[in-house]
């Protein structure tokens, strides 16, 4: 199901800080490009650069967590607390995610690739979140993603065979980078109402074609 609800509580001030820090892959020290880090209880998104770096801009005080995910990887995240205009530094070590008996098929991005993801991922991100204004555009969103990546992942007979074809492995990763968009936007507008089943809205359905995704070698 939805992974679980993060809850801030800003206060009103009208001075604001900016939350900056680095992704890196924890075993190898290098930077991860593309790696989208969510401030939760808020509109904020960045997008590591080519030095895995990250700016959230104009944060107002306030208690977050913040959290990165990133496709070969474990998710990681931690609780910030704002305060006035002082900025705040927080840094991501991420550890490579490995299934039994595989070699992780996704590492960090540079150069033409990370210009493609950036360039088609954050219009669709962008356009993506202005329509998940209720519970059940949520749910309709989340299970067309999730039922197109079941859908590519079955196209190969096994995982080698679909790590072999980075066209395929990108179209995986820009399915998943809208998924998070859904989970993380959805989570922070209707909490504990994506639980609750509904003519439209049907949870379980996704935690069904979560973990065909899961069995399928693609983590979710």
């Amino acid at each position: 199901m939805w992974l679980m609800l993060f809850v801030s509580v800003p206060f009103a001030e009208a001075q604001t800080a900016r939350i900056t820090g680095t992704v890196q892959d924890a075993q190898l020290g290098a930077p991860i490009v593309g790696a989208p880090v969510y401030l939760i209880g808020s509109s904020g998104l960045a997008v590591t650069k080519e030095n895995g770096q990250f700016v959230l801009q104009d944060v107002q005080a306030g208690t977050y967590i913040l959290t990165v995910v990133y496709e070969g990887y474990s998710s990681e995240s931690d609780t910030l607390v704002v305060s006035g205009d002082a900025d705040v530094e927080n840094n991501f070590s991420l550890h490579p995610v490995r299934a039994a008996g595989e070699e992780v098929a996704i590492g960090p991005k540079t150069g033409d690739q990370e210009a493609k993801q950036n360039f088609v991922l954050s219009p669709s991100q962008d356009s993506l979140r202005s329509e998940l204004k209720t519970v059940c555009a949520c749910f309709e969103s989340a299970a067309g993603i999730l039922n197109d990546a079941v859908l590519l992942r079955k196209k190969y007979e096994d995982t080698e065979q679909y790590q072999r074809d980075r066209e395929a492995v990108e179209q995986m990763n820009a399915l998943l980078a809208l998924w998070r968009t859904v989970q993380y936007h959805c989570l922070t507008v209707f909490g504990t109402e994506l639980f609750v089943d509904s003519a439209c809205n049907r949870p379980d359905e996704i935690s069904d074609m979560r973990r065909k995704l899961d069995n399928l070698g693609i983590g979710t």
